[in-house]
């Protein structure tokens, strides 16, 4: 990637105005502080826009490497863990960060991200989702949803189910736990008479990027 392409990412991906916004954000607390501490307004607010300048343009960008580059590679990598290797030979085409494919009819994507609705409050947790689309009259209430979300970790939409798996950073879930869940999901859906929906168009991002609870 040139820099230019780099810089014009960076803009489209919003992070020049969180730059903008920390910028800001930073100049006015360290101002407030330079003041507390009895330096005159002119020497205050130099030091905490220099400050704030430095602090942003050195965290942002890392933030964007990371979030943009390094974790769409470590993703990319978890597609090659043996959880996957059952729908890899059942013809799943791999997309980045994502598997994508037919299981016994139901149009599939899954992938593994950082993230999970589920994990311990204030600590990173990881998690493998597994997202089915579907068409139907069905429409769940929120008593429905709720119950299958504390209980199974399930996550119903209108034409859309998504089933969210605890992960490690490294250690993954087993194939067998994964397909358990994707036959659970299927029974269900066809006890509920959903018919398989159609394709996710190439524009929608993952399934961890769009449902993210």
């Amino acid at each position: 990637m040139t820099i230019r392409q780099y810089i014009k990412d960076f803009k489209e991906q919003g992070y020049w105005r969180a730059f903008k916004e920390w910028t800001i954000g930073l100049t006015i607390m360290l101002f407030i502080l330079a003041l507390i501490s009895g330096s005159s307004i002119i020497s205050s607010l130099t030091i905490a826009f220099s400050m704030g300048l430095i602090t942003a343009s050195l965290i942002l960008p890392l933030g964007y490497w990371y979030q943009e580059h390094k974790l769409k590679s470590i993703m990319g990598d978890r597609l090659s863990s043996p959880t996957f290797k059952f729908l890899i030979d059942l013809g799943f085409v791999k997309k980045e960060t994502f598997l994508e494919g037919v299981y016994k009819g139901y149009y599939t994507r899954t992938c593994w991200t950082e993230g999970n609705p589920f994990g311990p409050d204030g600590k990173m947790a990881y998690s493998v989702r597994l997202l089915f689309l579907f068409t139907g009259d069905f429409r769940p209430t929120n008593e429905f949803k709720e119950n299958y979300k504390l209980t199974e970790q399930i996550i119903w939409y209108d034409d859309r189910v998504e089933a969210v798996l605890n992960s490690g950073r490294k250690k993954l879930p087993g194939q067998k736990e994964l397909m358990e869940k994707a036959g659970r999901l299927i029974n269900l859906m066809q006890i509920l008479n959903l018919k398989p929906g159609i394709e996710l168009s190439e524009e929608e991002p993952a399934p961890n990027k769009v449902y993210k609870t």
